[in-house]
């Protein structure tokens, strides 16, 4: 039989999962809308080159690729240490 207090630190530990899980897929969402942004800017990037634009435009399109790069890096390591944590 668990005492109230066992039950209370249960119950909290609990919400504190599901809370760190309500802001985990909050922020793997925003992170994955951003890495979709930098891609459709990355793709439109190649149409803007036109005469003096075009360093502007690779230098750009080179930043959002490394950025982009990061983005993917950080939702694969999200996603693998949230399933260690679930399943534990």
């Amino acid at each position: 039989m668990t005492t109230q207090k066992e039950r209370r630190a249960k119950n909290q530990k609990e919400q504190a999962f599901y809370s760190m899980f309500k802001n985990g897929v909050r922020f793997y969402v925003e992170l994955s809308d951003l890495q979709e942004r930098t891609a459709k800017i990355i793709q439109e990037s190649s149409k803007a080159e036109v005469n003096g634009v075009t360093l502007l435009a690779m230098d750009i399109r080179s930043d959002l690729e490394a950025i982009n790069h990061k983005i993917s890096k950080t939702l694969e390591s999200y996603a693998e240490n949230f399933e260690k944590a679930v399943t534990q």
